[in-house]
């Protein structure tokens, strides 16, 4: 005998090796009705992740700093950058005061000029992480604050070897040089510096 199809996807059963035609439903269709958007509860907020370093520079004057977390550096040889003033660990040119730790260069009666340097060389080391802080640079001529990472390793394989990350510097530089005020972020390596 013959089957009578009446669509190609309708389901359908057999009888005695006969395809017999399955009864389909009728489709209805509605009008769609648009509702007003719902608005989504925020997502939570993702988990703080914790601090592997953090100092809030709580206390008064020098003697408030954390010297388990920094070195004070005392020296005049230039920093590595041929730099004039001296490092000094007096509280004339590093203190603390409502949560902030200051850093101050200063010209010194007998013309030296002294200021601050503080690391966390073989106190504070971390390979991965982010570090951040809130920094007020003082817009002087001739001054060049900086917030910077180095390789822990610097001892052994020099600089630029041992890496560098500098977060933030600021350039003051007189003309010609001069091409105005610069806050910089770089990356020094073996291959690149």
């Amino acid at each position: 005998t013959k089957a009578n199809v009446t669509k190609a996807n309708s389901p359908q059963t057999t009888r005695r090796g006969s395809l017999v035609p399955m009864p389909i439903s009728p489709l209805t269709l509605t009008p769609l009705t648009l509702m007003p958007p719902t608005l989504m509860p925020a997502p939570p907020p993702p988990p703080s992740l914790p601090y592997l370093f953090r100092d809030d520079f709580d206390g008064t004057g020098l003697e408030a700093l954390d010297r388990g977390a920094w070195n004070v550096e005392v020296n005049c040889d230039g920093g590595g950058n041929n730099e004039l003033q001296c490092y000094v660990d007096s509280p004339d040119n590093i203190f603390l005061r409502d949560g902030m730790l200051h850093i101050t260069a200063r010209k010194e009666s007998d013309g030296r000029v002294t200021s601050g340097r503080l690391t966390t060389q073989g106190k504070v080391e971390i390979a991965y992480g982010r570090w951040e802080a809130r920094l007020k640079v003082p817009g002087v001529l001739g001054t060049w604050p900086a917030f910077w990472t180095l390789g822990n390793d610097i001892g052994d394989i020099s600089w630029p070897a041992c890496g560098e990350i500098d977060i933030m510097e600021n350039f003051q530089r007189a003309p010609p040089d001069r091409s105005g005020e610069g806050i910089y972020s770089t990356a020094h390596s073996a291959k690149h510096s």
